[in-house]
């Protein structure tokens, strides 16, 4: 079988595991904190969330292959790594991006092909129920080697 088949089982088991981490961690607290249940779920995902969108960022698609260009770019432009990118994204219940707010990266195109690579497929699993948006994620941004 190939890794490229396996790889949704691992995503699947990751978040399941995240998940069920969180639920460890909070059944194992005095009973006066688990009102901050829900809180755990919601960082749970939102760090797979990261995961997920990094993994978006590190896709071979000559999008990504041109975002990167304009990072090394950019970077040797200002002679030194670059900053971390926060990014404000709306999930819908199912996990599709709604709406997406990143600073502007000073290029017309770079901002188009950053919104593209995080648009460009919903989240692989849904965030959980009454989670506020946004969710608030900072990315550095690597040059690709």
């Amino acid at each position: 079988m190939s890794m490229q088949k396996q790889l949704p089982r691992w995503r699947r088991f990751l978040t399941l595991l995240g998940f069920m981490g969180s639920a460890a961690a909070a059944s194992t607290m005095p009973a006066d904190t688990t009102a901050d249940l829900p809180s755990l779920y919601w960082d749970a995902y939102a760090r797979y969330a990261g995961t997920v969108f990094q993994s978006y960022m590190d896709a071979d698609t000559d999008v990504n292959v041109r975002f990167h260009q304009f990072l090394h770019q950019l970077a040797e432009g200002v002679g030194r790594p670059l900053e971390t990118l926060t990014l404000r994204i709306w999930l819908d219940e199912q996990g599709n991006i709604v709406r997406l707010s990143a600073p502007n990266l000073g290029d017309a195109q770079a901002d188009q092909d950053l919104t593209q690579i995080l648009m460009a497929r919903p989240m692989p699993a849904a965030p959980p129920a009454d989670m506020p948006m946004p969710l608030l994620l900072s990315l550095q941004l690597l040059q690709k080697v």
